[in-house]
């Protein structure tokens, strides 16, 4: 089922701050283009783009209990880090509000956070994105903007280290999906 595009930025606005809503619109334009050049479909990066916060303003509570009610398995990191379920809750809404169906659109959303071993291309150029869309100001952003277009699997690991980095100073536990995408990335020659 194909949701119109306007319908989904009226259900995101409903849902999500003002800023936050600005920053999955500019997160879904920088997918757009993203995809466009690397010759992915670039409905599916919009639309995980702008689609990938929808539960981000939930508060760790309330992301706890939907993960419940939508039988989402909640790792040790999650119960700890709950702020990470928002990716998962985010694509569980996405699936059950929206009749959003397609698996990369969905996966995208999903690993936007994390990452994952493995994960495709839309999820890539939405990881990406997420990150160093223009008006994020990120620790690393701008170098992770200079490898764009070209270099996205390079991007993925920049962004990645980034993050994995911002999580070990503060030091709160680091996702298993995000050191196994790592080693997946580093073992690899790069695209």
């Amino acid at each position: 089922m194909t949701t119109p595009y306007s319908k989904l930025e009226q259900f995101v606005c409903r849902r999500i701050p003002e800023q936050l809503y600005r920053h999955c619109v500019a997160t879904a334009q920088t997918a757009l283009d993203l995809a466009k050049y690397h010759g992915i479909d670039p409905r599916k990066a919009r639309d995980a783009g702008l689609l990938h916060d929808i539960a981000r303003s939930l508060d760790d509570a309330t992301l706890l209990k939907e993960a419940t009610r939508l039988d989402i398995l909640v790792s040790e990191v999650e119960e700890t880090v709950p702020v990470l379920l928002h990716a998962k809750v985010g694509a569980k809404i996405a699936e059950r509000e929206l009749g959003i169906s397609d698996p990369e659109t969905i996966e995208a959303i999903a690993v936007h956070t994390t990452g994952s071993c493995g994960m495709g291309l839309v999820a890539r150029v939405v990881f990406v994105t997420d990150y160093a869309e223009p008006t994020r100001d990120l620790a690393g952003a701008d170098e992770v903007r200079a490898l764009l277009p070209g270099r996205l699997d390079e991007a993925v690991l920049s962004v990645l280290r980034h993050k994995i980095q911002y999580v070990l100073e503060s030091g709160a536990p680091v996702d298993p999906h995000s050191v196994e995408l790592w080693n997946e990335l580093v073992q690899k020659p790069l695209a």
